[in-house]
């Protein structure tokens, strides 16, 4: 792997170099972009510039690790001869979701509520791993130290448990719902009992559940004051269970799981805990990918939606300047923004001429990106990805023990409120063009993404692996979703597509 670095600029970032977005899109940023600051850089790229990359980071990222982004990618572009323009857009959410998953994960409640989920799968499904017999049900003392020991859930990651899975619905000999009903029963009945005979059990969830961030206090007791409290509803956290059972169950004999250990945690944490928070980070960040393009008449100020101010301006410039050239960087939900600028600079008449478009790991739904590149090929001259094949995806653990896929695979499974394993192009998973994922736009963009006769389109990290003798420009190492931005291979890469 390539190991050359580009030295960061010390002191105050350049304000010529970054457009900092605050809330809802707007010049309230924590760095205090104006815009005449705006003004200055197209002023800079009027006289000074006849190559601009207009970087977007990721949009799970706070202020301060947008400017760190910045302050890594300024001198990239820089040493490839270009102007870089990063937009640092303030969503600072990741931390607080991976540091509440970490809370959850070490909760009484959370391991007991995976403890029944995986008895259930493991009785009715017949996984070998987690029954007795056909029919039997082991233990929850049991699966506690199945699931708990190291390695955890992990472990049972393989195409056997797969199999046994949908060998054991195939052999149900009733629907789903029925068989959820019945689990209900089964649950609530083991509950009462354990909780009659271990006094402490009840005690330390009484203190967990009013104490546990993001659980859904109607899956786990009557009513909020009750939660409040720490008065479990025996009933509804045994129809709770069954409920991700049911959905664990549904998602294999649909193929839309993610691997047996990160399907349980996800459907567990979609009943539970996280579901309607994690919509509203993920709206919030297209929100706020959106409406930085929003028109501004009659605004001023912070008020300004920095985006859409920078677009006209830029629209104009090259007009006045037609040999300006413009080229697209977005990572992770960057594309995101990418999307709605292209988007907007086509419906507001705003026309720019890209040369590259180039993402790295895109979060953006496949729909998305279906509606606004692959239908708009002249929209660019160049399109090029840089992402892991669907093996490096899943290697690619998030959170230890608790959840052992990508940050796309959480962003699919957890993330998106309308659909369980919603598309997103980044993820190989859904270019296999094989059922489930065989419908006409799904096909379009893996047609899209593969296309003969242009320049290859897609890279696949990490190439020292899957194309050792990939030629300079089409190189990618990055191990992990995070490192798109730091790892050297795809780094070099973005300053040969640039420099010409």
């Amino acid at each position: 792997m390539r190991q050359t670095q580009v030295p960061r600029p010390k002191g105050p970032l350049d304000k010529l170099t970054y457009i900092n977005i605050g809330a809802k899109g707007t010049l309230s940023g924590k760095l205090h972009t104006t815009s005449s600051d705006i003004d200055a850089i197209l002023d800079h790229l009027r006289t000074k510039a006849h190559k601009v990359v207009l970087h977007f980071h990721g949009g799970l990222v706070s202020a301060e690790a947008g400017e760190l982004t910045a302050r890594s990618f300024v001198p990239l572009y820089k040493s490839a001869g270009a102007h870089p323009v990063v937009f640092i857009w303030e969503t600072g959410f990741l931390e607080t979701i991976l540091h509440n998953l970490d809370d959850i994960q070490n909760t009484v409640l959370f391991k007991k509520i995976l403890a029944y989920v995986i008895q259930q799968l493991g009785e009715h499904l017949r996984i070998s791993s987690f029954s007795l017999a056909p029919g039997e049900r082991a233990g929850i003392p049991t699966i506690e130290s199945l699931i708990f020991s190291p390695r955890g859930l992990e472990k049972y990651d393989t195409h056997e448990v797969d199999a046994q899975i949908l060998r054991g619905l195939a052999a149900l000999r009733e629907s789903l719902r029925a068989l959820r009903r019945r689990i209900a029963t089964e649950v609530r009945n083991e509950l009462e009992a354990e909780l009659r005979k271990d006094n402490i059990l009840r005690k330390i969830l009484r203190y967990e559940v009013p104490r546990t961030k993001l659980l859904n206090p109607e899956t786990i007791a009557k009513s909020r004051a009750h939660a409040a409290k720490g008065e479990i509803s025996i009933s509804r956290l045994a129809d709770s269970i069954s409920r991700v059972v049911y959905n664990v169950a549904y998602r294999y004999r649909r193929g839309r799981d993610h691997g047996f250990s990160a399907t349980v945690v996800e459907e567990t944490l979609r009943e539970f805990y996280i579901a309607d928070f994690g919509s509203w980070v993920y709206e919030g960040i297209k929100e706020a990918a959106q409406k930085m393009w929003d028109p501004n008449p009659g605004l001023s100020g912070t008020k300004i939606h920095g985006g859409r101010y920078f677009l006209e301006g830029l629209s104009k410039l090259q007009r006045q300047k037609p040999k300006l050239i413009i080229d697209l960087v977005g990572h992770s939900a960057g594309s995101i923004a990418i999307c709605f600028m292209l988007r907007t600079a086509s419906l507001s008449r705003l026309p720019i001429r890209v040369r590259n478009l180039i993402l790295m790991a895109p979060a953006c739904q496949s729909a998305l990106f279906h509606q606004e590149i692959v239908k708009h090929p002249k929209r660019f001259q160049v399109f090029r990805m840089f992402t892991m094949n669907d093996d490096f995806e899943k290697e690619n653990h998030l959170l230890p023990i608790i959840y052992n896929r990508s940050l796309l695979y959480l962003v699919s499974g957890i993330l998106e409120p309308k659909e369980v394993d919603m598309p997103l192009v980044g993820m190989m998973r859904f270019s296999t063009c094989l059922k489930p994922f065989d419908s006409p736009m799904l096909i379009g963009i893996h047609k899209f993404l593969f296309a003969t006769g242009v320049p290859k389109r897609t890279v696949l990290a990490r190439t020292m692996i899957t194309d050792p003798t990939a030629a300079a420009g089409f190189r990618s190492n990055a191990a992990r979703h995070q490192d798109f931005n730091k790892d050297a291979d795809t780094r070099h890469s973005l300053v040969v597509l640039i420099k010409p």
